[in-house]
């Protein structure tokens, strides 16, 4: 499967069987199988959905996987390593403070940027995306406004910005 240029993970058909938590973990086996082996360059988008209908659905129940940093960390790094032009990932996670890698914030080749996530966008000291066309921030916890300001002045190539439903540490104004 070396030539597959598209990889999509969602978790949604498992959420009718979550009276069964088990079943995250192998999701979450499940990719991690299916990219250890993988070493393609033809790798050119790749997708993790842990949806927000879950966290919606299930907030009240605090059903939310309890997902490890480190797995997080490699499904964000490893497509990255590969030279991806598409990220997208929506994934609501338990543990709070979770951080997305800081090599999201430094890519060559990345052209569409879709974070859906309750992760912490970290505070990376510069952003190098001259590439980038869409990025797309939905739900993400930021340091403060000026980290959306130092995104934008990184990405001479962005045509496509959206930024919804982000908090900071500090006010917005």
């Amino acid at each position: 499967y070396t030539l597959i240029s598209d990889l999509e993970f969602d978790a949604s058909p498992l959420y009718k069987f979550l009276h069964r938590p088990e079943l995250i973990p192998h999701f979450t086996t499940f990719i991690k199988t299916v990219l250890q082996p993988r070493q393609s360059n033809n790798l050119t988008r790749f997708s993790v959905k842990i949806s927000k209908a879950y966290l919606y659905r299930y907030q009240a129940k605090r059903i939310l996987p309890d997902l490890q940093p480190s797995i997080i960390n490699t499904w964000i790094s490893f497509p990255l390593a590969f030279g991806i032009k598409e990220l997208d990932l929506c994934i609501f996670v338990k543990n709070r403070g979770v951080q997305i890698p800081p090599q999201v914030w430094f890519s060559l080749v990345l052209q569409v940027l879709i974070l859906d996530t309750n992760l912490d966008s970290g505070n990376p000291e510069s952003f190098y995306l001259p590439n980038l066309k869409v990025c797309h921030l939905k739900s993400m916890k930021m340091p403060n406004a000026a980290f959306a300001d130092r995104l934008l002045s990184s990405c001479p190539s962005l045509k496509d910005f959206a930024l919804k439903d982000c908090s900071c540490n500090d006010s917005m104004e």
